[in-house]
């Protein structure tokens, strides 16, 4: 799920919001730098692959979505379509 973070927790993905216990993927937002080649962008441009389930940024990421969070299943399918597409 694609979208910014919050001002007051760390970026999904880095090294910081892992060891807090997210869940979003690493490698897709690399390492917490932005996804979709974002990284090197200003802060406010830069976007985030989110897991919808993730203690830090799940909820949020619905809310800002307006959907309900991806279920465990539908992320995991979701992570391995977009591994195979980078093969």
């Amino acid at each position: 799920m694609p979208n910014n973070p919050t001002i007051d927790r760390p970026n999904p993905g880095s090294e910081e919001a892992l060891a807090l216990g997210c869940t979003c993927p690493f490698g897709d937002n690399c390492g917490g730098r932005g996804a979709w080649g974002t990284d090197t962008k200003p802060d406010n441009e830069k976007v985030f692959w989110k897991s919808g389930n993730c203690p830090l940024h799940g909820t949020e990421a619905a809310e800002a979505l307006s959907q309900p969070p991806l279920c465990q299943a539908e992320a995991e399918a979701l992570e391995t379509l977009m591994e195979d597409a980078y093969v």
